[in-house]
């Protein structure tokens, strides 16, 4: 009985000065400096006012694509870090040929009737589209609603970028 517990006892120490590999590395993800964090994705709210185009190309110069919320928590967590009192781009548009606003960059996205929209009933044409207000744009209130309408895409807001945070090996910052 002795040697089988000095023997259990020998094996225990050799294992356990032996340095483990773990089996499964965690890999986490961060955002850069300046991007805040809200699940799998790091967001970047752009200070510079510009109109719809010109921020959808500077997300793509930043190596990512205008916002596209996937739920309604996103929706109202990210929105509610733009300026306050102003309005700010989504990546949410309405093309000729379609029955609906369409999300940039993605094939997904939040069903567009899920949105914050000005007014009841939530129908594009209820909420300003019409043939030179295509963009969606967030008004982001202090006081009294924010809310989703359709603007003219050449018009200059702030804008929102979004990259997938698990694709990215960046020093973490705080996020949201």
């Amino acid at each position: 009985m002795f040697y089988k517990i000095a023997l259990v006892a020998c094996f225990l120490g050799f294992v356990l000065s032996v340095p483990m590999r773990k089996a499964f590395t965690a890999k986490y993800s961060y955002c850069a400096d300046g991007w805040m964090r809200f699940k799998e994705s790091c967001f970047y709210i752009e200070m510079k006012k510009m109109d719809f185009q010109e921020a959808q190309l500077t997300c793509m110069e930043r190596g990512a694509t205008m916002f596209v919320a996937d739920t309604v928590e996103e929706w109202l967590e990210v929105m509610a870090h733009t300026p306050l009192n102003y309005w700010s781009w989504a990546g949410l548009r309405y093309d000729n040929d379609a029955k609906q606003a369409k999300w940039r960059g993605s094939g997904g996205g939040l069903a567009v009737s899920a949105l914050d929209w000005l007014n009841s009933p939530a129908t594009a044409e209820n909420n300003g589209m019409n043939t030179v207000a295509r963009c969606v744009a967030h008004y982001n209130g202090d006081v009294g609603k924010s809310y989703s309408f359709y603007y003219h895409c050449g018009m200059d807001f702030y804008s929102i970028c979004e990259k997938n945070a698990t694709l990215l090996d960046v020093p973490a910052d705080k996020g949201f």
